[in-house]
């Protein structure tokens, strides 16, 4: 997952992370195995714990992504 990856790459502890967003070991553990969804309020305190901004999680995505052109569409 993007945080564990993020959270390695600042060698970072769990329990270090833990700490600086005010969630538990055993969440945060499902959250990165993908076991567990963190709310909007979870993912920003583990964003600030990691020293990025929410959207670095959340994936925007593009007009270009958005847009079915008639010819492309399944049938």
């Amino acid at each position: 997952s993007l945080i564990r990856a993020r959270r390695r790459q600042m060698h970072m502890t769990l329990q270090a992370l833990c700490d600086a967003a005010g969630i538990s070991v055993g969440y945060l553990s499902q959250v990165e195995r993908d076991q567990a969804t963190p709310s909007l309020g979870a993912l920003a305190g583990i964003a600030r714990g990691l020293g990025v901004d929410i959207d670095y999680f959340v994936a925007t995505p593009s007009i270009e992504n958005g847009v079915t052109r008639l010819a492309e569409r399944p049938r």
